[in-house]
């Protein structure tokens, strides 16, 4: 028989108390302490076969049975959650299986963990600060160690070690580290040594003990201690050491690192520094209580990665590997390799430097006492062992010193600082100015302009075909005069400046002699619009071209360029007087002088023609101020006419009842040879000169006939197109016509109208409103106050009317209103129309 005892401890004895003694119990009991110190157990009822639960409440103790499903309640592990409830992790014989037993507060809730093989041996149960269940166990026939916690609700199950040696983990213990993460010990079921295994991240590691019992207590650090089960005695072991903590170079040179690390043993622990493979450089290793260590006979500017361990009998632990270099040698022998006018190259030694050391240069024109760049910093990652300083300034002295980085970015001493003054420059380039031109027939002045004249030994002017023109020029001349060159012919040069650091040259330019003025010129044929002239080369070259000069009297000059020594002038005016010179232009574009002045009139030729009543026709004929032309429709007139077109001598006075009107002396007269007028309206269209309209406004232009009878102007209906410098109208009657300028009125109370009444029986065909505001609105009403047609006056207040109405029907005869405005300006009068 066997049952439960409960002993106490009062701080001064202890005392026992059997709790159950009822058939076989007891065996694989667990005990906790709630915070009121009440004791709880869980444990193996063997007669029944259940897991039982016993726990002191204040004076009385309570039972009850947490499991009875088969043969149940072996490796009991009790814990307790934050509301003091028990949770029991056990085995279940029968089947094989984990089991987790928690209480509700009112019942027993049971379930299985894990039934993966025959598992569930060697439990230990802990409750985390969340109440989430950890639970350490072995399983017997694949011998493996496994871990499981409730997340979410479900059970996550982790195999920690597939492990012969510790047969199915009997006597595993579990504890909980400050981060959450599982310690445990398993203990062999023959040979009773021990193993300890810890989670670290994702990872399991592994570490046999020996003859311990178990894991005693994690410190604030995390250190576990150990239970020693050896010759039956229980003491405390070392802990496992922590990891140094702090490791790095403290000291370094090129050839040695001095690796240094908190210490974290207390004293209990050695140390030895590894290579990152394990591998320990180190003979043998440091007491406890070191705290640095120098490793020399190292490579310079090279990597090396290391980790310290301290260790403890069996245990240790390492930090995690660092890898520092050792220092860069500073660079040797630094000197001036090569110097021009813009730069400076340097070169130095490595002094045993690997190849892929990176150096910066550094650069003062004050030998470092105030300022300095770095155009070669180490940011650049420069491995080089020269260097080119480019775009310096010449007679300037530079100041360069180089020093050499480790990989880890450790800068070393500078060199020795080395000097050097660049060269002078090359001359600057000359520039030949535009100066530079022909003289004469047989000579081009070359003229340039060159600065700084400090620098410059002497100059040249060369033939870019090869060979000096001239010999050596003073430094300070600007200009040479090459000769003995025919007319009109091209030179190349270049002018080459020097001194003792080299030459420059310009760029090339080309310049022409000038040209012979022509000779022997003269007027060859002359027409109404054109004049044919011809002239000698006097000895030019075929290529040389020519600027032939016309203009009237009194009128501005227009130059037209040829190729040849005859052309012909086009576009010239009917009965007027021109003068012509001609000069010879060279390769540059320069006039020579021009020959003597010629003169000479085209001729006027009035237009006469038969026009025939069958077919429509077209009149143009060329005035002194441009063309005139007629287009004149089929039958316009019943029978065959002669038609006379020319340029009236004089125009009468500009005298109008229809309103302001300005003449210009450009007209028409045209007459008939029989006493007949146009059945039909003809387009008349007169052009003009611009120097003709000077002083008028050329959008108030308009045609204007001249009645004899009573010795006025009538202007007409007209369109001014001021860009082609002509004026449109329609006629129906021939006679002598002007283009006049058309005051517009400052009031529509000034309106003219003629005819008045219109009467298309003799031949009107529309009635004419003059003197009005300019673009002044017509609105023509019927007697009952119908709007018939509305008209616009143009820029120079002149509008018409034909006799339809907006529908385009004649109306019929009688009398009409008419309400004329600008702006606020308004008049109605009457009009008359009789059929």
């Amino acid at each position: 028989m066997s049952g439960i005892s409960y002993a106490a401890f009062n701080g001064s004895s202890w005392t026992v108390r059997g709790l159950d003694w009822l058939n076989d119990v007891g065996p694989d009991s667990d005990i906790a302490v709630d915070s009121s110190n009440n004791p709880h157990f869980a444990y193996y009822y063997r007669t029944d076969g259940d897991l039982r639960y016993l726990t002191l409440n204040g004076m009385s103790w309570s039972s009850s049975t947490v499991d009875s499903a088969g043969d149940t309640g072996y490796f009991t592990s009790l814990a307790l959650d934050s509301q003091q409830r028990p949770h029991v992790s056990y085995y279940n014989f029968d089947n094989g299986k984990l089991k987790y037993a928690s209480w509700t507060g009112s019942s027993w809730v049971t379930e299985v963990v894990d039934s993966n093989g025959n598992t569930g041996w060697g439990t230990s149960l802990v409750i985390d600060s969340s109440d989430v269940p950890h639970i350490s166990y072995g399983e017997y026939i694949l011998n493996n160690v496994r871990y499981a916690s409730k997340i979410g609700g479900n059970w996550q199950i982790e195999t920690v070690a597939r492990v012969y040696t510790y047969n199915h983990a009997t006597g595993s213990e579990l504890l909980l580290d400050s981060k959450g993460d599982p310690h445990l010990v398993m203990r062999s079921t023959t040979s009773q040594e021990m193993a300890y295994v810890s989670r670290e991240g994702s990872s399991w590691k592994f570490v046999g003990l020996g003859n311990v019992r178990g894991i005693a207590v994690l410190d604030k650090y995390d250190v576990p201690y150990f239970e020693d089960y050896y010759m039956q005695t229980m003491r405390y072991l070392l802990p496992m050491p922590s990891a140094p903590r702090g490791v790095n170079a403290i000291e370094r040179s090129p050839t040695s690192l001095k690796w240094g690390w908190s210490d974290v043993s207390d004293g209990l622990a050695a140390y030895r520094v590894l290579e990152s493979s394990d591998a320990v450089p180190a003979t043998g290793g440091l007491v406890a209580g070191t705290t640095y260590w120098a490793e020399t006979g190292l490579s310079t500017n090279t990597a090396y990665g290391r980790k310290v361990e301290a260790f403890a009998s069996f245990l240790s632990s390492a930090s995690a590997p660092i890898s520092v270099y050792t220092l860069a040698a500073p660079p040797a022998a630094s000197s001036v390799a090569q110097v021009s006018s813009y730069s400076v190259t340097l070169s130095w030694e490595p002094n045993s430097n690997p190849g892929n050391t990176v150096y910066e240069v550094s650069r003062s024109t004050d030998n470092f006492s105030a300022s300095f760049s770095t155009p070669v910093p180490y940011g650049l990652s420069y491995a080089g062992t020269s260097y080119s300083a480019e775009g310096l300034s010449p007679e300037t002295t530079y100041y360069f010193r180089v020093r050499a980085y480790n990989g880890d970015g450790i800068p070393t001493a500078f060199d020795a600082v080395v000097s050097t003054a660049t060269h002078p420059a090359v001359p600057s380039a000359a520039v030949i100015a535009p100066l530079s031109v022909g003289v004469s027939s047989a000579a081009i002045n070359w003229s340039w302009d060159i600065t700084p004249f400090a620098s410059i030994v002497g100059l040249r002017v060369l033939a870019s075909s090869g060979g000096a023109l001239s010999g050596d020029l003073s430094p300070d001349a600007t200009f040479y005069i090459q000769t003995g060159l025919s007319p009109n012919a091209s030179s190349q040069v270049d002018i080459e400046a020097f001194n003792i650091t080299g030459v420059s040259l310009s760029a090339p330019v080309v310049r022409y002699t000038l040209a012979n003025p022509p000779v022997s010129a003269a007027v060859a044929e002359v027409a109404v619009t054109s004049a044919s002239l011809c002239w000698g080369n006097n000895s030019n070259p075929a290529y040389t071209s020519y600027d032939l000069n016309v203009w009237e009297a009194g009128s501005s000059t227009t130059s037209v360029r040829v190729s040849s020594c005859c052309t012909a002038v086009a576009g010239l005016y009917a009965g007027t007087t021109y003068y012509f010179s001609v000069a010879a232009v060279n390769g540059d574009g320069v006039r020579s002088s021009a020959t003597a002045v010629l003169s000479t009139v085209t001729p006027q030729v009035p237009y006469v023609g038969d026009i025939s009543p069958g077919a429509p026709a077209v009149v143009s004929y060329q005035s002194p101020h441009g063309e005139v032309a007629l287009y004149l429709a089929r039958e316009t007139f019943g029978e065959a006419v002669r038609l006379t077109a020319a340029a009236p001598g004089t125009f009468p006075p500009a005298v109008s009842r229809m309103g302001n009107l300005s003449g210009s002396g450009v007209g028409v007269e045209i007459t008939l040879d029989q006493p007949v007028q146009p059945s039909k309206e003809v387009r008349l269209t007169i052009s003009y000169r611009d120097s003709d309209v000077a002083g008028l406004d050329e959008s108030r232009l308009a045609l204007a006939r001249y009645e004899p009878a009573g010795g006025i102007w009538v202007p007409l209906v007209s369109y001014p197109d001021p860009e082609n410098n002509r004026v449109s109208a329609m006629v129906d009657h021939f006679s002598t016509y002007q283009i006049m300028q058309v005051t517009p009125s400052a009031s529509v109370g000034a309106v003219k109208v003629a005819p008045n009444p219109l009467r298309p029986a003799l031949g009107h065909t529309a009635m004419v409103f003059s003197n009005l505001p300019a673009f002044a609105v017509l609105r023509i009403y019927s007697l009952a106050g119908s709007l018939i047609r509305e008209i616009h006056a143009g820029a120079g207040g002149i509008a018409s009317w034909d006799g339809r109405n907006k529908s385009g029907v004649y109306v019929a005869s009688g009398v009409y209103f008419v309400f004329a405005e600008k702006g606020g300006d308004k008049r109605t009068f009457k009009v008359a129309v009789q059929r």
